[in-house]
């Protein structure tokens, strides 16, 4: 797969400026046989806190009409960030479309950035997407959401590849490049991390754009500027290295559960019996198996899947399969799905 890394320097809430630039460095991917172009966090504006102003309506969004009209005639699949303001909320989204312009993912951030006030602004998200761009499974996520690596640990059981849309600042590059070459190692995928340049909204930023391998190897790695990095990627080292040093199948993702909720107790016994499946209770209803159990503690059988560990917290529930693989996230009251991860 040829990757382009689309680092830009958008200025501050410009967004008809923007859209002139990312149109010609999408003519040019087209040049150079591209199959996918990603480009920073809030890819026309930059990293604004004013959503009110300059967030978008997906129901009628002048950005994303425009990004898949360029899809379209580059033929080529595009990644790239906007805020929406949709009823009085704003969430800060990254969008994949592939090569006709067809959406194919529309992930919101997790982790709004507290230390720089977006968590103000912007309200976070609750799901994680996984979607294939030309058969290559991928799963974006988006800048703060770097220094969280359990989310990594989840897309990647399916992901192959982790694009990471940036407005991360000069004053903490070193964090971004350590962390992009962390989560590749520790998940065995393609961590493909791309920050904006220039200056905007009183901050620095340098770039460092990077593609990182499976192995921890950095491909690509381009500083300042506007332009593309491009960098093809064997998909199959991904698959090749998990086999040869299978680090996922010895993770135990159940059990670290069990003890992060123990170790909230105030008793300060660290263990792990929310673990033991001796102490469910197992009944069956029309291909999902329902299992009760102590301290909030659920199983389930999706479809004919082996069974699950359900784990709720407050609003959230948290599905692990009988291995340790995550599942999905989902919100009590508005229904459970296991599509995407």
């Amino acid at each position: 797969m040829r990757i382009a890394l689309g680092q830009i320097d958008m200025g501050f809430e410009e967004k008809e400026k923007t859209m002139t630039l990312c149109s010609r460095l999408l003519a040019e991917a087209k040049e150079k046989q591209v199959d996918f172009v990603i480009f920073p966090e809030m890819t026309l504006t930059g990293f604004t806190l004013n959503p009110e102003t300059y967030g978008e309506d997906r129901k009628n969004s002048p950005s994303m009409a425009f990004f898949r009209e360029e899809a379209k005639k580059n033929h080529v699949a595009i990644c790239y960030g906007l805020p929406v303001y949709e009823n009085g909320v704003a969430t800060n989204h990254c969008i994949i479309l592939d090569e006709n312009g067809n959406q194919l993912a529309d992930y919101a951030k997790i982790h709004p950035f507290s230390f720089g006030a977006e968590a103000k602004h912007y309200t976070g998200g609750n799901a994680l997407q996984l979607c294939e761009v030309k058969g290559v499974p991928v799963a974006p996520l988006i800048c703060y959401d770097l220094r969280f690596p359990e989310i990594f640990q989840i897309v990647s059981e399916q992901a192959k590849v982790i694009p990471v849309i940036a407005s991360w600042p000069t004053a903490r590059r070193e964090h971004w490049m350590t962390l992009l070459k962390a989560r590749a190692i520790e998940n065995q995928c393609f961590i493909l991390g791309v920050n904006r340049s220039g200056e905007g909204g009183g901050l620095s930023y340098i770039g460092d754009s990077m593609a990182v391998s499976p192995t921890g190897e950095v491909l690509a790695h381009v500083e300042g500027g506007n332009g593309l990095t491009i960098v093809d990627i064997d998909l199959s080292e991904a698959d090749a290295y998990r086999n040869s040093f299978p680090v996922k199948a010895d993770r135990k993702p159940v059990l670290y559960h069990a003890l992060w909720e123990e170790s909230r107790n105030e008793t300060g016994v660290i263990h792990h019996e929310a673990a033991d499946s001796k102490r469910f209770s197992y009944r069956q209803h029309q291909g999902c198996s329902n299992f009760s159990g102590g301290s909030g503690t659920h199983a389930w059988l999706f479809a004919g899947n082996p069974f699950c560990l359900c784990h709720r917290r407050e609003n959230l529930y948290l599905f692990f399969s009988h291995a340790g693989v995550y599942l999905h996230v989902g919100l009590s009251g508005k229904g459970l799905s296991h599509k995407g991860i």
